[in-house]
């Protein structure tokens, strides 16, 4: 830090005071002053220099040029000239046409006496007004300012958006942006109207998403939020010369909508909310009828407005909004309407009682409610519409600084020369030996930060830039790697003939190739060292080489792979509720890719299935997709029949059987028996092939499938239950035809429980002996199914069932 003598103070502020104000036959007074000859001498600025041992605004905004070996240390906008002692003036960007000067205020450090500092004051129609210049006569950290007369002046009759560049030595270092007069931003009737209606359907999506938590999207639901961003980003764009929104935002987030969850799109609007609402605050609105709060409390209701709207849309239509919900509705109101009370004397015509005047909750359904809420956003459109209320905000956008240095990830070392750049905009440097860079003028809010470098792979990394501060954002580089190649062929280990379509893999990476005609393949950009590579083909189990790679050569690797062993999956597709075949019926083996449809008579066969315990899949329109655990044998086939539920109502169960006969055709007739609860409360009741039941009346549960009494006498079986009665359900299969002491255990039977959520239960009969096999009870109070999954020669007894 460079300290400058206080005597020296003394005399500079002296000098600065004399010279504060300047004639036009005076030029700069004591101070040397120049002017661009491109530029008309107009009013004379107040033209100033001060001293200081201290550098203003240091550890808050500070810009380093290092070409020209200063920083700046703060800069602004004032209505009055430099302040003793250098501290920081009021900051303002928009002059009355009564104010009498507006002052660029800038202070820095490292400045070297015979420095010389231009003002280019630019007029609203982009023409050249006049310029500045000083010539520093200390060195040392100092703050000097130029002042642009309004009252009285030509200024004064010009008003809108004036910008000044700051120059130093020749260097823009500075773009200050102010307004003079009433003709800067303004957002008055139509342009209100449309940010309302704008932020009003961003509180209308984030509800809506919200009812969903966790759960993904629906289409209805992607459908309306996209909808409403499309009118949001139109309406939010209605504020765009005071707020600096990013619309796009909302289209990235709409074309994402399609597979999220209720929760994680909320959160990216309860973001882009919070986001708005910063910038409403920042942008610092101001109206002669309204106080400061004013604009913001508008947004504000119109934002909570939107999510009552849709919080009450989650709820169907038909039924009042449920008893917990209404306290958030009527706080979600309260707030709203407390909001909105700043903003009244911009809406004389609105009547606030139709705060209070809504259906919330009974006797009123969601749809009365709803439709009142609507009315109310309605109401407050027309009103803000019609209202001769304007709003004005500063005429520059909000900008800061940003710095930091590119290192190498690898070493933190700085990387010199580095080439950064910001997204969007043309505003590109170069790191420095230190691996330093800087930017001013950055737009404030989010940004992303570009940067590359000979011999690394380029990076990007996003920043918040905040007004008038610097931010620090270091950028770390990844080296391009040294890369060797890997080269070979893949052959069957059983003939040594070349496999196509093999696919090769560097283990842990995104590396992979595939072999050709001949089995050969290539693998290039392989990071030198040690590498795991892994070779796989359909039918043929995969392998794995450990290889050294050398930079900037080729190793030869090749593979034998060995043939899978595989059996048949056969069976057929029923449906559950009358024994018939389902035709075009999905029926695939699990992690294998092995995949096909059931014909016209329900028949599947699945070929080359791997041997060992597989899991077998099975889906059709209109169904319950079930899926089966199997065992499957080196080339031997299995047989699996299948029976697919219709989707059941709430509270609906149904239960099915299906097993395999062997080569004598035993066991011939597997009977399901199902014992439960009657209705009455006292007695119990079974439902089998002497008892068939009901599903409209006591027990509510019905024999709906019997295998004997289907054509082609399918080994299917099944039983519905319509209602469950409070007790204890139980379900055994009886081997009608005793055919062997094993016949349940042989025939691979297959038990499955369904419910109106999907599958519930599933069950494959164990090795043992015994005609009755006793599988599971349930609870019907709870619906929870209890396994039991033992074999017995007697039935078991079915009471107590209460």
């Amino acid at each position: 830090m460079k300290h400058i003598a206080p005597t020296s103070i003394t005399l500079l502020f002296a000098s600065a005071l004399l010279v504060s104000i300047v004639s036009p036959a005076m030029g700069a007074g004591l101070l040397p002053r120049s002017k661009t000859p491109d530029f008309s001498l107009q009013e004379s600025p107040r033209v100033q220099e001060a001293s200081s041992d201290t550098v203003p605004g240091a550890g808050g905004y500070r810009l380093s040029f290092d070409a020209l070996d200063i920083a700046v240390t703060d800069h602004k906008m004032t209505p009055g000239p430099i302040p003793p002692g250098c501290a920081p003036p009021v900051r303002r960007y928009d002059f009355a046409p009564s104010e009498v000067i507006a002052y660029q205020w800038t202070a820095a450090s490292g400045a070297r006496a015979g420095d010389l500092v231009r003002w280019d004051w630019i007029r609203p129609d982009g023409i050249p007004f006049r310029s500045d210049q000083l010539t520093f006569s200390v060195s040392g950290d100092v703050c000097f300012s130029a002042g642009l007369f309004i009252l009285g002046q030509s200024p004064a009759t010009m008003p809108g958006a004036w910008k000044v560049n700051v120059f130093y030595n020749g260097t823009r270092v500075l773009i200050e942006n102010f307004t003079i007069g009433e003709n800067g931003p303004r957002l008055c009737g139509g342009a209100l109207e449309g940010f309302f209606e704008g932020a009003v359907r961003l509180g209308t999506s984030v509800a809506v998403a919200t009812c969903f938590g966790t759960q993904t999207l629906d289409a209805a639901a992607v459908s309306r939020i996209a909808d409403d961003l499309i009118i949001a980003a139109r309406g939010l764009e209605q504020g765009s010369p005071c707020i600096p929104f990013d619309a796009s935002r909302l289209a990235d987030l709409r074309g994402r909508l399609s597979g999220m969850t209720g929760e994680a799109a909320a959160r990216e609007l309860n973001q882009i909310i919070q986001g708005v609402t910063q910038a409403v605050r920042r942008a610092g609105f101001r109206s002669e009828l309204v106080g400061p709060g004013g604009f913001e409390g508008m947004a504000r209701a119109a934002v909570g407005i939107g999510m009552t709207i849709g919080n009450a849309a989650c709820f169907p239509c038909e039924v009042p909004v449920p008893e917990p919900a209404v306290p958030g509705i009527n706080s979600a109101l309260s707030d709203a309407e407390a909001a909105l009370r700043l903003y009244a004397s911009c809406i004389p015509g609105f009547d606030f009682t139709m705060f209070v005047n809504r259906r919330v909750g009974a006797p009123a359904t969601a749809q009365q409610t709803v439709a009142d809420l609507h009315a109310l956003s309605a109401a407050l459109v027309s009103a803000i519409c019609h209202s001769d209320c304007c709003f004005t905000c500063p005429g520059g956008p909000p900008v800061g600084a940003v710095q930091g240095t590119v290192r190498n990830a690898t070493n933190n070392q700085p990387i010199q020369g580095a080439s950064v750049s910001v997204s969007g905009l043309s505003l590109t440097t170069t790191s420095g030996a230190d691996g330093a860079y800087s930017f001013g003028e950055v737009p404030a809010g989010q940004q992303t930060l570009n940067a590359s470098a000979v011999g690394f792979i380029p990076g990007q990394v996003t920043v918040t830039v905040t007004d008038n501060q610097t931010v620090t954002k270091d950028i770390l580089l990844l080296p391009v790697p040294i890369t060797g190649m890997v080269q070979g062929t893949v052959r069957n280990a059983s003939d040594n003939q070349p496999i196509s379509g093999a696919t090769i893999a560097v283990v842990n990476s995104s590396l992979s190739t595939s072999s050709g005609s001949g089995g050969a393949y290539t693998l290039i950009n392989v990071p030198v060292g040690q590498r795991n590579l892994n070779a796989s083909a359909p039918g043929f189990m995969s392998s794995q080489i450990m290889t050294t790679v050398l930079a900037n050569q080729a190793v030869t690797v090749d593979f034998l792979l060995s043939p899978v062993q595989t059996g048949t999956v056969q069976g057929t597709v029923r449906n559950a509720s009358n024994g018939q075949p389902i035709t075009g019926a999905t029926v695939s083996l699990a992690g294998t890719g092995l995949s096909t449809a059931s014909g016209a008579d329900g028949v599947y066969t699945l070929s080359n299935a791997p041997v060992g315990q597989q899991t077998l899949n099975a889906s059709a329109s209109g169904f319950i997709p079930t899926q089966v655990t199997i065992t499957v044998s080196a080339g031997q086939t299995v047989t699996q029949n299948i029976s697919l539920s219709p989707i059941l109502a709430g509270g609906e169960v149904r239960i099915t059987l299906n097993w395999t006969k062997d080569s004598n055709g035993g066991p011939d007739d597997l009977d399901m028996h199902l014992g439960g609860p009657n209705p009455d409360g006292f007695s119990c009741f079974e439902v089998s092939f002497l008892n068939l039941g009901s599903l409209t009346s006591p027990p509510f549960a019905m024999l709906e499938v019997d295998n004997i009494e289907i054509n082609g006498h399918p080994p299917t079986e099944t039983i519905r239950i319509a209602r469950r009665t409070p007790g204890i359900y139980r379900f055994f299969v009886d081997n009608f035809g005793a055919e062997r002491l094993d016949g349940i255990s042989r025939s691979v039977a297959t038990v499955q429980v369904f419910g109106d959520s999907g599958l519930l239960f599933s069950a494959t009969a164990p090795a043992g002996s015994g005609f009755i096999w006793n599988v599971f009870t349930l609870n019907g109070e709870t619906g929870v199914i209890t396994p039991v999954n033992q074999y017995s020669f007697l039935p078991p007894p079915l009471e107590p069932c209460h």
